[in-house]
């Protein structure tokens, strides 16, 4: 396996906002680290970069797989990739800077500061934006695309205009009354980027780097660029049909996902933002704890929740705060847990490889610097009669219900009526899946009938479901 790994710890230094060598490893976490992405990533295929911090120093830092296919150039660290979604914490901090500033307050109206938007935007709060639950309506639908491909040449030579697509947004109605449901909207966090501009007077790029890029030394993080020279930069690959073509989306302008994900970073820089954010280096503590106070969302899997431009959620009973990120062949995943001042980030190149993936890579390793490591499943091989005794209907309270399904030698679950999740057994009485780092078990009675399932979350909370038939 070909890889690049950095062996010595070494320490972030805020005073200097720089990564140095210092003495010391750990050497079991290294290993175990080192076997879970070593796993997901082919030496000869795009990779990943990854850090891993804990009370400020960096326990392990590494690349796996290729940076560059044609060059054979190997994933180091220090390279810069594009981070999505991972640009809504940065937007919602330059925000929150700007309240501390006294440039905008959260409860306002956006109007307030956005004049020219449509009158119904009198009841969107700047709050309400950043949280997701504003009603704006989500921008990445079919008249986004026809615009790009109306402004194909304009849009390869930087000359597109984030009021473009910000008139794909404002002219449509909301998808719920505003402050009355969540609903993910990168349509929101373009309005942000805009907002930026107007309270700070600067483009929303030179904000940024005058109020989080400079200060603390982030090198490598910078708003996205089609047509500048950007040292380090990582190229982006599709999967055409088993086949990894260059990403022709790299030839777009950066206007096409502006402060809901254009953001290009590092490893290194994403864990010396996060902890400079938790350490007091950026706000003061009652509008940092503004950003981590949560609105709940239902998803099928459990409760998550949102906060001010970061996830908030469990994993094995400890808090973390995180969010990921895909664009055009990209995929980000990071998390940090405040009990542990622990941090994990993976940045990937390579477009097998989305969220999805990389978000039980980070939260394995998480769990492994916190002590707590979630267990490795093999899967085992179960007759037919053990695979049917499992199968039926488990009900989970008054109102919901889990199936497992059984479809020759495959086993699914499906939870009200909702997409199937194939499960693989680890044992007659054990489910496990490879999309999450939840698990099942089975309980039977005295003559040996299967009667119950426990669903074993990865937030550390069991889910108990009586079988009905």
């Amino acid at each position: 396996m070909t890889r690049t790994l950095v062996g010595a710890s070494v320490a972030l230094v805020f005073a200097a906002a720089a990564l140095t060598a210092c003495g010391g490893r750990r050497a079991g976490i290294e290993e175990d680290i080192d076997r879970i992405l070593a796993a997901s990533f082919e030496p000869d295929e795009p990779g990943a970069a990854v850090i891993v911090v804990k009370d400020d120093s960096v326990i392990y830092r590494g690349g796996y797989g290729l940076a560059d296919l044609e060059l054979g150039v190997p994933v180091r660290p220090d390279l810069v990739f594009r981070i999505g979604s991972e640009t809504k914490s940065f937007t919602a901090v330059a925000v929150m800077i700007l309240v501390e500033r006294g440039a905008l307050a959260l409860d306002e109206a956006i109007r307030e500061h956005l004049a020219d938007l449509p009158l119904r935007f009198d009841s969107v709060t700047i709050r309400q934006l950043l949280s997701h639950t504003s009603g704006v309506p989500e921008m990445f639908e079919e008249p986004y695309y026809d615009l790009m491909e109306e402004k194909f040449f304009a849009l390869v030579n930087d000359e597109v205009e984030v009021d473009d697509f910000l008139d794909l947004i404002v002219h449509r109605d909301f998808d719920f009354a505003p402050g009355s449901a969540f609903a993910y909207s990168n349509g929101g966090y373009y309005l942000l980027g805009r907002l930026v501009e107007q309270a700070s007077g600067l483009e929303y790029e030179r904000f940024l780097s005058q109020a989080i890029f400079e200060p603390l030394d982030l090198g490598s993080t910078r708003y996205y660029s089609n047509v500048d020279v950007v040292r380090g930069r990582v190229p982006g690959y599709l999967d055409d049909d088993t086949v990894f073509i260059r990403n022709p989306y790299a030839s777009l302008s950066g206007s096409i996902l502006y402060a809901a994900g254009g953001l290009l970073s590092s490893v290194d820089d994403l864990a010396r933002f996060h902890l400079a954010l938790h350490g007091g280096e950026l706000l003061n503590p009652v509008n940092t704890e503004a950003l981590f106070t949560p609105e709940t969302r239902e998803f099928l899997s459990g409760t998550t929740q949102y906060g001010l431009g970061f996830f908030i959620g469990r994993l094995k009973g400890k808090t973390i705060y995180w969010h990921g990120g895909d664009a055009y062949g990209f995929h980000a995943s990071s998390y940090y847990l405040p009990d542990e001042r622990a941090y994990v980030a993976i940045l990937s190149n390579n477009p097998r490889r989305t969220t999805r993936d990389l978000d039980p890579m980070a939260k394995r390793i998480a769990a492994l610097v916190a002590g707590d490591p979630f267990r490795e499943w093999q899967p085992v091989t179960l007759r037919p009669d053990e695979l049917a005794r499992l199968a039926g209907t488990y009900r989970i309270g008054a109102s919901s219900v889990r199936e497992v399904i059984v479809d020759g030698d495959r086993i699914y679950t499906r939870r009200d009526g909702g997409r199937r999740l194939e499960v693989f057994p680890a044992s007659a009485d054990t489910l496990f899946y490879t999309s999450s780092l939840s698990f099942i078990t089975f309980e039977e009675d005295e003559r040996g009938e299967v009667v119950r399932m426990v669903m074993h979350r990865e937030t550390g909370e069991d889910e108990v479901a009586a079988k009905e038939r």
